[in-house]
């Protein structure tokens, strides 16, 4: 799944999480852990 949400882009990713694109990529250990 870490492999997908790299092939988008973190605003793509950000958008359908319902993240800031900061805060996706201040928390991406998490993000990661959560998927």
């Amino acid at each position: 799944f870490d492999a997908l949400k790299r092939v988008d882009s973190p605003r793509a990713v950000a958008a359908r999480r319902g993240l800031k694109v900061s805060e996706l990529q201040a928390r991406r250990g998490e993000t990661a852990v959560e998927a």
